[in-house]
């Protein structure tokens, strides 16, 4: 217990008198303090306070970056009944930090809502983008949560429509594998739609979205990622004394970072399933930066997480970017092109649980 990073008792009441001390789990919300029965001076507590990140180095979601302070401060906690804190920790691969801390966050927000005086305050929008297929792109709320049941509220569309989206249900069956996909930015996850999804309606006139998911594709170690033709800034492959140069391993994987990402969808006549839909977004967001970086990183995180194959059914196929566990960040600070490339700064988990931080320039297609 030495080496943990625990809460300290002030921390965990203040952590679990912010959500009424009910569950922060979406959908569950029990009350987990009351009455010792035959004691009228205790009180039962069957609430804990987990970890977002780790209290110790073989926590689920530790992060040796932080300091230990920053273990133990109340911003790395979320407080939960116990059924569910030993849940998101025992496949803490299913859930993100980002997500924990969202959920954080309308749990927090929802014990605000319930209190007197709420009308006079705004209260912070914790929505997240969701993308099914490729022709949707939804602010949602998430609902509920398992392995391999998903429930979100839906509210405004960026892209598509609730038309297009009920056309996407009906016609599942007919639409390509490559497409059969949700993408959640909170969670920094996508996972392939194993059925047709449900749409509710409730009274208020908003719309849940009902998504039973596959189980989420494990990553490979970007040291095995074998070796590539070593490729220039001038996107021109590299002639070392008369010879190709080569680049293998962490450093292949980064060069694939560039290439799959700025290939556009569709173009490969070998594959025409692969590519991303980078430039697009770019002729479209690049006056928002903050919302390019956003849809930039939906398209690292898909051909991380999605088989880009038709046959990608096949247990030997394997997403473009498959070595890598998670994009942590992706950020865009200026949206102009050097050499027709869009500079963006990305922070990711390879496979084998390393950070890297860096530049990966992005070819962009103007036309």
């Amino acid at each position: 217990m030495n080496n943990r990073d625990n809460f300290i008792p002030s921390v965990k009441k203040t952590m679990a008198e912010r959500v009424a001390w009910r569950c922060s789990f979406p959908d569950c919300g029990v009350i987990t303090i009351g009455p010792k029965m035959g004691d009228d001076s205790k009180s039962i507590n069957l609430g804990e306070a987990a970890h977002i990140h780790a209290a110790s180095p073989e926590g689920p979601r530790y992060d040796a970056l932080m300091s230990s302070e920053q273990r133990k401060a109340i911003q790395n906690g979320i407080w939960m009944c116990r059924s569910h804190a030993t849940f998101i920790d025992a496949d803490f691969t299913e859930f993100s930090p980002e997500t924990l801390r969202l959920w954080k966050s309308q749990a927090e927000e929802q014990a605000y809502s319930n209190l007197k005086y709420q009308e006079r305050y705004s209260i912070e929008d914790n929505s997240t983008l969701i993308a099914l297929g490729f022709g949707i792109i939804v602010n949602g709320h998430w609902e509920s949560a398992s392995h391999n049941k998903w429930q979100f509220r839906l509210d405004s569309y960026l892209k598509g429509s609730i038309k297009d989206l009920k056309d996407y249900i009906s016609n599942f069956y007919y639409t390509k594998n490559d497409e059969r996909f949700i993408l959640v930015e909170s969670q920094g996850d996508a996972r392939k739609i194993t059925m047709p999804m449900t749409l509710l309606f409730n009274e208020a006139g908003k719309n849940s979205l009902v998504v039973d998911v596959d189980r989420k594709y494990q990553p490979t170690d970007p040291n095995k990622s074998g070796f590539d033709l070593a490729i220039g800034d001038d996107g021109d492959i590299c002639i070392d004394n008369g010879d190709l140069k080569t680049v293998s391993g962490v450093d292949a994987a980064i060069q694939h970072l560039t290439t799959a990402t700025s290939t556009i969808y569709g173009e490969w006549f070998l594959d025409p399933t692969m590519g991303s839909f980078v430039s697009e977004y770019y002729r479209d967001y690049k006056d928002d930066l903050e919302m390019l970086s956003r849809l930039i990183k939906f398209e690292f995180i898909r051909l991380s997480l999605i088989p880009t194959s038709e046959d990608n059914d096949s247990p030997d196929s394997r997403p473009p970017l498959g070595f890598v566990n998670r994009f942590e960040r992706v950020t865009i600070n200026s949206s102009e092109l050097v050499d027709h490339r869009l500079i963006t700064h990305v922070e990711l988990e390879w496979g084998n649980y390393e950070k890297w931080s860096g530049k990966v320039p992005l070819w962009i297609d103007e036309t």
